[in-house]
């Protein structure tokens, strides 16, 4: 639930509603079907635009912005249209918990 995200600025709901799942193995699909607006230079944020026009953030670790890209393998570019299930995005869970940051993806609809 929103409330447990470890992280105030998600939690709070400062960005809006949003819902933290723990990764098993990485690997973060797409939600539904819509384009790829936004890739973070640091590749742990994706934006979505869905079909039905609601804007969707993907965010993949807590503050592992720090980690400038390491650990994680982007699977799409802006502007590509996308199906619900497509694989997005894969971080490296063993390693950013190495690296002591939370691997909790974070969706904010």
């Amino acid at each position: 639930p929103q409330e447990n995200i470890p992280d105030e600025v998600f939690a709070s709901g400062v960005l809006g509603r949003c819902i933290g799942i723990d990764p098993v193995d990485g690997k973060i699909y797409s939600p539904c079907d819509g384009e790829i607006t936004m890739v973070a230079d640091t590749k742990h944020a994706i934006g979505i635009t869905s079909a039905a026009g609601k804007e969707i953030l993907i965010h993949a670790g807590i503050d592992t912005v720090k980690l400038k890209g390491e650990g994680f393998k982007c699977e799409v570019i802006p502007g590509q249209k996308i199906k619900k299930g497509d694989l997005i995005l894969t971080e490296d869970v063993g390693l950013i918990r190495e690296k002591g940051y939370s691997p909790i993806v974070i969706m904010v609809y």
